[in-house]
């Protein structure tokens, strides 16, 4: 018989600190998976953000899935500074998550 497939989620966040150590942002990545003990898969890929630092702005974010991994990248602005980050998701098989 074969396994029936389960479900799990999760997010990973990247916090963006200042020189002087202030949290400025962070960006999130979530993903959903499904595996069943010999294939895992991801079937959702979102991501969220915060602001905390007023002057800085979301210019541009997108979340992403493939095989068995989500990846979301979101680039903020504060006047001529811009700063980008990538962050993933991966499952394996028996359901362990780790970044990607």
């Amino acid at each position: 018989l074969l396994a029936a497939a389960k479900t799990k989620s999760a997010s990973r966040t990247y916090t963006y600190y200042a020189a002087n150590n202030l949290k400025e942002w962070d960006f999130t990545v979530n993903g959903t998976f499904s595996y069943d003990g010999s294939t895992a898969k991801a079937t959702a890929a979102s991501s969220s953000y915060n602001i905390y630092v007023s002057g800085w702005s979301l210019v541009s974010r997108n979340a992403s899935k493939s095989g068995a991994t989500a990846t979301a990248t979101g680039t903020f602005k504060y006047a001529s500074i811009r700063k980008s980050t990538t962050i993933g998701l991966k499952c394996s098989a028996d359901g362990t998550i780790s970044a990607a």
